[in-house]
């Protein structure tokens, strides 16, 4: 059985990004084909990710190993996995009417793909630097999917504000994996690594900060309600799953992120982007605004919760809100 788990969760993490390349690649020539197949391979991935999470509950645990990249699913990997496909279907799904006859659609489709695929596979990373690759894809693929209309300037603004944060936030990740490796060697993740030492503030806040700026919170704020010039699956697909990622990111690190130093950034950064996202939620006129700073708001609540070390509550909310706001934009 854990042979098939394995080829499955090998499925699922790749026939994404295979139909990414294929939309990129000739996707010009058949948009509405590459749209419906987008959609198909999330459909079916949702499907293996709840065959994982079926064996997740019996106690098994699925690895696969991609090149150099170490993939396996625990309860919590299946738990994400499950959100990950799950809007991901909903969305591309959502798509297909919506962006029918748009030139743009394969372009889509393309980067729905690759943002799927990475996702997945920063939920499923075993190791350190798989996590941390799958991360900083994961912002080139939505940072893709917010360039679909890039005549528009506020589209290009978008873009650019996205970019500038996330370089931030991956530089910061990139580091604490330098130093984290340098000084620890391979780590693997759940694997109750050793991380003791003078080093583990430095790590710990650099980590913070690259969560932060994922899920958009203060001082990252500005990039996400920059980016409601994209389609409204683009919007999708990001308030639902993109800016969860800060979210997971510290529950993966725990050993890190609960240093006390970086304890007191999040605890502080997302109290204050709550109340700041909430305020400034309730006065505007714009429903879309309206959506974009609910948002950072309830981001600001998970990042709390992790703060305060309450993981469980972290996972409820991070999940809930991927297909409550997923909704709520397709609507």
């Amino acid at each position: 059985m854990l042979i098939s788990e394995s080829a499955v969760l090998a499925a699922i993490l790749t026939a994404p990004a295979i139909t990414a390349v294929l939309a990129f690649a000739v996707g010009r020539r058949a948009p509405w084909f590459m749209v419906r197949l987008g959609a198909l391979t999330a459909g079916v991935g949702f499907l293996g990710a709840a065959l994982l999470a079926a064996g997740a509950g019996r106690g098994e645990q699925a690895a696969a190993a991609l090149g150099a990249a170490e993939f396996r699913v625990d309860r919590l990997t299946a738990v994400l996995l499950l959100l990950v496909f799950g809007v991901s279907a909903i969305v591309q799904t959502f798509a297909v009417r919506y962006l029918a006859g748009d030139p743009r659609a394969a372009w889509f489709a393309g980067g729905a793909g690759l943002l799927t695929a990475a996702s997945a596979g920063l939920t499923a990373a075993g190791t350190l630097i798989t996590l941390a690759g799958c991360w900083t894809l994961a912002g080139l693929a939505l940072c893709l999917l917010l360039a679909t209309y890039w005549q528009l300037p506020a589209a290009r603004d978008g873009v650019r504000r996205t970019a500038t944060a996330f370089v931030i936030g991956d530089l910061a990740l990139w580091t604490a994996v330098v130093l984290a490796t340098a000084t620890w060697g391979r780590i693997e993740l759940g694997a109750n690594a050793q991380v003791e030492g003078m080093l583990v503030p430095v790590l710990g806040i650099l980590v913070v900060l690259a969560a932060l700026s994922r899920s958009a919170q203060i001082p990252f704020h500005r990039w996400l309600p920059a980016t409601l010039a994209a389609p409204t699956p683009v919007s999708a697909l990001l308030h639902a799953g993109v800016v969860n990622a800060g979210g997971i990111l510290l529950i993966r690190l725990a050993p890190l992120s609960t240093d006390d130093l970086a304890r007191a950034l999040t605890i502080a950064a997302g109290a204050a982007t709550m109340i700041y996202g909430a305020t400034v939620m309730l006065v505007k006129p714009d429903v879309k605004g309206e959506l974009a700073h609910s948002t950072t708001a309830q981001m600001g609540f998970m990042i709390l919760t992790c703060g305060l070390g309450l993981w469980a509550a972290a996972v409820i909310h991070l999940f809930a809100h991927g297909f409550y706001k997923a909704t709520l934009f397709l609507s």
